[in-house]
């Protein structure tokens, strides 16, 4: 009785410090979300109680379970237009919105994540000019910690990095297939400016 009286006592304390964490985590991913371009955006970690009937009767509405991490279910919510209820991050974003997301959620965690390698698949997607360059300040302040490998059809998104891979589709007897080119500097040059609109290809 006395070891089960713990365990609830800590995983009551484990719940309540992730709640007030998780406020303070979503108020700043919300405000690193506005210059990346979703300004009318609203973020919220939830944080409930993993409810089981096999669980532990600990004076909430149904048996909790617990486990090695506690007893807690997170989710992350969103909703990306005005006056939308929140919603699973899953069910709402785009692919574009979900790599912006990722980017400011790792923007605020910087080095506690211990993830050594990110992949950002077109990022950029439905945003310009000045969000853009905010995009890509941002994935240059990332990569000072992290591996990054990003695709992009932005040229001020491009050039921020230190290596270029070109990847296009050709076709070759008939089939198409997918050319991995690495880039050299002039070929950077030139194909930084192609995308820009200011060379041919």
């Amino acid at each position: 009785i006395q070891l089960r009286e713990q365990l609830i006592l800590h995983a009551r304390k484990l719940h309540e410090q992730r709640a007030k964490t998780a406020r303070l985590i979503a108020q700043q991913i919300s405000a690193e979300l506005i210059p990346l371009g979703m300004n009318s955006a609203r973020f919220e970690i939830r944080i409930d109680f993993r409810y089981s009937a096999q669980g532990l009767e600990i004076g909430e509405e149904q048996a909790v379970a617990f486990g090695p991490d506690g007893a807690d279910e997170i989710d992350f919510l969103i909703a990306t237009i005005p006056d939308r209820p929140l919603k699973p991050l899953k069910e709402v974003a785009s692919g574009g919105e979900i790599s912006r997301i990722m980017l400011a959620i790792k923007c605020i965690f910087g080095k506690a994540d211990a993830v050594p390698l990110m992949v950002f698949d077109e990022i950029d997607v439905g945003v310009g000019g000045r969000t853009a360059d905010t995009v890509a300040e941002r994935l240059a302040r990332l990569s000072e910690e992290k591996q990054v490998l990003c695709i992009t059809h932005f040229p001020q998104v491009a050039k921020q990095a230190d290596h270029h891979i070109q990847i296009a589709k050709i076709e070759r007897d008939g089939r198409t297939i997918t050319q991995v080119t690495p880039l050299a500097s002039e070929e950077r040059d030139h194909e930084l400016a192609r995308m820009a609109g200011f060379a041919t290809v």
